[in-house]
């Protein structure tokens, strides 16, 4: 079964074309069928980060009906986008790659002398008591480039930096489904950062389909006004087959390790 969850009879589960077919005939103005592939987009796309609707490793199938709905509702591409992330196959082992050690927080790292004391003791000339109160009292903390190309932080940051996926126009959204989450399950939480993002990586900007959306919802005839959208407003739904890391910086001094990541 191509879904995990699907309640609309109308579209065959396992037929991204039909879907795409619906959409291209959609009349913007028909609160009956905006409401119809809305449901649609509840069920299948919604909670998708929370575990409800499409399968992870089934989201790229779905790129035909995002490019759909992307000229069905032309809206601008955005100059930069956000993403917030944890990821529980990491749990603590990005930071503990990166001090040499299991760490239960992320205060005084300076007392760590994994690869990221070695990197700043490197930058400092060898001087151990500047690299130690750099890395105990500085704010944030930029990853050395030598560092960014290891392969393991290749590796394991690109796994949850590629693909479809919903990202933000709003930073403070991202940091909510990142840092904010990383810190109630205390594990490693990481906010993407993606500038000028490249065209082909931009599959749908959804802010012209929500005000369609909910103008219908409101005036037309059938709509209640209360429905929900089956996006968040500043969503911005990517599609990044190969990201390039640029930048890494941890921001210490929380019982979590807290890192912004810029791609290209």
């Amino acid at each position: 079964m191509f879904y995990r969850r699907s309640k609309l009879d109308s579209f065959n589960e396992n037929s991204i074309s039909s879907i795409v077919d619906f959409i291209y005939n959609i009349d913007p103005n028909n609160y009956q069928q905006m409401l119809e592939i809305n449901e649609w987009l509840m069920d299948n796309w919604f909670q998708v980060d929370l575990g409800i609707g499409v399968a992870t490793q089934d989201k790229e199938k779905l790129n035909p009906i995002f490019r759909a709905l992307a000229e069905v509702f032309p809206c601008d591409a955005p100059d930069k986008v956000y993403r917030g992330r944890i990821y529980k196959g990491l749990q603590r082992k990005f930071s503990e790659f990166l001090f040499g050690v299991s760490s239960k927080d992320c205060r005084n790292i300076g007392n760590y002398r994994g690869l990221l004391y070695q990197a700043y003791l490197k930058k400092f000339k060898g001087d151990e008591e500047a690299t130690i109160h750099f890395l105990n009292n500085s704010k944030k903390i930029p990853l050395p480039k030598a560092l960014i190309l290891h392969p393991y932080i290749q590796t394991e940051i690109k796994k949850i930096a590629y693909g479809t996926r919903s990202w933000t126009t709003d930073k403070e959204t991202a940091i909510i489904w990142g840092w904010g989450r990383g810190q109630d399950l205390h594990v490693d939480s990481f906010v993407f950062v993606y500038k000028n993002p490249k065209n082909e990586d931009v599959l749908f900007p959804v802010d012209t389909y929500v005000e369609d959306y909910e103008a219908i919802a409101e005036y037309g005839e059938g709509g209640s006004g209360d429905e929900v959208p089956g996006f968040d407003w500043g969503e911005v739904v990517m599609s990044i087959k190969d990201p390039i890391i640029k930048n890494i910086t941890l921001y210490p001094n929380f019982s979590e390790c807290r890192y912004e990541v810029e791609i290209g």
